[in-house]
């Protein structure tokens, strides 16, 4: 039960908003330079998500990737994953709160922002229960959200046309911001290993399955999405219809525009609770806060920042994703690969598994972190 909680925390974690804004920038990107993009930062994810493992297993006690970033890197690696880490938790939690409120008024009807509203209290709630509380929450959700997946795949298939799957731009950079969004779960992990405080033996595992999955889930997905709206029917739409719910819901009629708005209900929630839960034990195991401040600074900055929002209309979902991945994961990825090695030299405990040093592979992340933080900053000017 325990390796089943933790994968589906990881899980959880990585399927979040991100897969609603995939199908349209693969559509644009074209579909073969978006499947290369999913399932090639998918795989880079997947052997940075086991160098964060090795490296809480190598260190004594529990902390969040800012405290890692301190013992192997110094103060200053703490303060930039601590900036990094702000930008994409706190990026994320206000998309997913703009995002659930969209989801949820497309199934029930209403104000999408004053569903935004009561999706943020009950997560709020549950994110101040602790981890006990999200570690259950996350398991029912993941289960829900993958049998949607498979339920709308299926139901879809007669509605996809092959023209719809033909080549667009071919631009690998094009889709790479919302999809090193879509795949980030490395908060998690430190998570994961308390979870698994007496099966250590298990992180591995529960990384390699908790970060597998969500390719496949993925790559079903954008296939079947980008397969029935195509690019000239997401450009029919407004920019804040382009995510793959509402999109889906234009487009086919019956009960799968139901299926899909429940399954992006389910993927926000679950990344919603993990991501938030990582930002609360960061302030208050990295920064020494107490359970109240910790969590009072977790809520209250996305919930501002929503708010204003809501008043000077800002940016939409898709651009807010796709830039704070590229940004915040690119720092944050290469942090990683410089905590990696330098863990295996000032370790002070023998991790249950090790990763071999591969300079190549190493040289290959860093340089698509660099180059995807480059492109993002480039065409926002």
């Amino acid at each position: 039960m325990k390796e089943s909680i933790a994968i589906a925390t990881l899980i959880g974690t990585i399927v979040g908003a991100g897969v609603l804004g995939i199908p349209y920038v693969i559509a644009k990107a074209g579909i073969v330079a978006g499947i290369i993009d999913l399932v090639g930062i998918g795989l880079l994810l997947l052997v940075l998500n086991l160098y964060v493992g090795e490296v809480a297993l190598r260190t004594k006690g529990n902390h969040q990737l800012t405290g890692y970033a301190e013992k192997y890197v110094g103060k200053k690696g703490k303060v930039i994953l601590m900036i990094a880490m702000m930008i994409e938790i706190y990026g994320a939690l206000i998309a997913y709160t703009m995002g659930e409120g969209t989801s949820l008024a497309s199934l029930f009807g209403g104000n999408p922002f004053l569903w935004s509203l009561a999706f943020f209290v009950i997560g709020s709630y549950l994110l101040h229960r602790g981890l006990k509380s999200v570690g259950k929450t996350e398991l029912i959700l993941v289960v829900v959200l993958t049998l949607a997946v498979i339920i709308v795949a299926l139901m879809a298939i007669p509605f996809v046309k092959l023209q719809n799957l033909g080549a667009g731009s071919g631009n690998l950079f094009l889709p790479y911001g919302m999809i090193l969004f879509a795949y980030l779960g490395l908060t998690s992990i430190p998570l994961l290993k308390e979870q698994l405080t007496k099966h250590k033996k298990s992180v591995k595992k529960a990384i390699i399955w908790g970060s597998a999955i969500p390719i496949l889930i993925y790559v079903l997905f954008a296939l079947m999405t980008v397969g029935v709206v195509g690019i000239t029917g997401f450009n029919s739409l407004g920019a804040d219809e382009r995510i793959a719910s509402s999109a889906l819901n234009v487009f086919v009629n019956g009960p799968i525009g139901i299926i899909v708005n429940l399954f992006a209900i389910a993927a926000m929630g679950t990344s919603f609770l993990a991501l938030g839960m990582a930002m609360k034990e960061m302030y208050k195991y990295d920064y020494k806060m107490s359970k109240k401040k910790a969590f009072l600074l977790t809520i209250s900055v996305p919930l501002i920042v929503f708010l204003l929002d809501q008043v000077f209309d800002v940016t939409n979902f898709i651009q807010l994703l796709g830039i704070t991945g590229a940004i915040a994961g690119g720092l944050v990825g290469g942090m990683v690969v410089i905590m990696f090695h330098r863990a295996k030299k000032l370790g002070k405990r023998k991790p249950e598994y090790q990763m071999k040093i591969h300079w190549v592979l190493s040289i290959i992340l860093m340089t698509v972190f660099v180059a995807g933080i480059g492109y993002v900053i480039i065409n926002l000017f």
